[in-house]
């Protein structure tokens, strides 16, 4: 149900916002026809060469980075812009969707859940053999921490932004002994968490409500902790991508309905 309710929305976003508006028109034409090829597949027909390649799972993240080309050179379009995230998102999923799971996983995370919901301190206590990272996550939690409190003292940040900073440290030292498994507070502390953080500080300077030096060490602070983090996921996703099965790239999403009902 999830598979085509995404494609109905990338059709009904191509239709308003890019044919409608004349914004891309070549591009929305593009997406319904991927659009179109996948919902056929996903109840079992349109087997053609042609329309199997339409639905190629590549041909997602390709649209959607060309619609962000688009919006560089022809203006901002909201519709543009949610239809360049389910595009990612579609894509994304379609390649990583199948089995990774080995020998020692205890379960089966796919990358956009794991984005939301795990970073880099994840469990990090039950990992012994790793005290200078340990040491390190530590320092850096440390140190926002402290220059959070100062940049509160001064009035440096709004206050809003001081309590989603200190909720993230407490999520996030949470996170690292995890003595029970809650799914909010890893969310809180998540991937996702940070670059939110990241983006949010990235706001307040543009807006002119955030400034002064502890404010500036703390932004490099959070953008090296989100660095950190982001580049170990996306070295996991390669590694879960590198052992899937064939076909990650041009695989489809045919069958998905039959799938589906003989449940």
């Amino acid at each position: 149900m999830m598979g085509i309710l995404l494609i109905m929305a990338q059709m009904g976003l191509a239709t308003t916002s890019a044919i409608g508006t004349g914004h891309s028109v070549g591009l929305g034409a593009l997406t319904m026809g991927y659009a179109g090829s996948s919902l056929m597949g996903y109840f079992a027909s349109g087997h053609s060469p042609i329309l199997t390649a339409f639905r190629a799972n590549i041909n997602a993240p390709i649209l959607s980075v060309s619609f962000l080309v688009s919006m560089v050179f022809g203006g901002f379009n909201l519709g543009l812009v949610a239809l360049m995230v389910l595009l990612m998102f579609d894509g994304f999923e379609g390649m990583t969707e199948r089995s990774y799971q080995t020998p020692g996983d205890t379960q089966i995370i796919t990358p956009v859940t794991s984005f939301f919901m795990e970073s880099w301190r994840n469990n990090g206590w039950s990992n012994s053999k790793a005290a200078n990272r340990h040491t390190f996550q530590f320092g850096l939690l440390f140190s926002i921490t402290f220059f959070t409190l100062i940049c509160g003292a001064e009035g440096l940040i709004p206050i809003s932004m001081i309590v989603m900073i200190i909720t993230y440290v407490l999520a996030s030292m949470y996170a690292f002994f995890n003595p029970v498994q809650i799914t909010a507070i890893n969310t809180l502390q998540s991937n996702a968490a940070q670059v939110a953080l990241v983006g949010g500080s990235t706001v307040c300077a543009l807006a002119g409500s955030a400034g002064g030096i502890p404010f500036y060490m703390l932004y490099l602070l959070m953008c090296a902790d989100t660095v950190f983090s982001n580049t170990e996921f996306v070295g996991q996703v390669a590694n879960r991508v590198s052992r899937a099965n064939s076909g990650v790239l041009t695989g489809t999403k045919d069958d998905m309905y039959e799938n589906l009902t003989s449940r």
